[in-house]
């Protein structure tokens, strides 16, 4: 891929991020909605629900690999660390101020650098 279409996916990817948790701090606090753990279940589903839309509709069998029993099991654990991990974000989101929010969202890109750095032991 070239340079420009690797920074354009970074972009999107960082602009969707930051969207979802907007999105999903509005919806928790202001909008009073009652559960954490019902809203990552449709945000799963509706990225699934796409997803299978546009391998369809596209006609793209190489977005991604058919499911089978066999790579079902073999992924397993990923799904269950990535349901909890959206639950207790979610949980969380709900559970902190707005100031508070604000301040951990600018912070978490920072300590995600520097224990990438400590963890895999990279120079900087």
């Amino acid at each position: 891929f070239s340079p420009c279409t690797k920074l354009s996916a970074a972009l999107f990817y960082a602009v969707g991020s930051a969207i979802t948790q907007l999105v999903n701090k509005l919806t928790l606090t202001t909008f009073g909605f009652p559960s954490a753990n019902a809203a990552a279940l449709l945000q799963c589903a509706v990225t699934v629900l796409v997803l299978s839309t546009a391998k369809h509709v596209l006609g793209k069998e190489h977005l991604y690999p058919s499911i089978t029993w066999s790579s079902i099991w073999s992924m397993m654990p990923l799904p269950l660390i990535h349901v909890c991990n959206i639950s207790l974000g979610l949980i969380g989101t709900q559970l902190v101020s707005i100031p508070l929010f604000v301040t951990l969202r600018r912070t978490n890109l920072l300590f995600t650098l520097l224990s990438e750095v400590y963890i895999l032991k990279m120079s900087v």
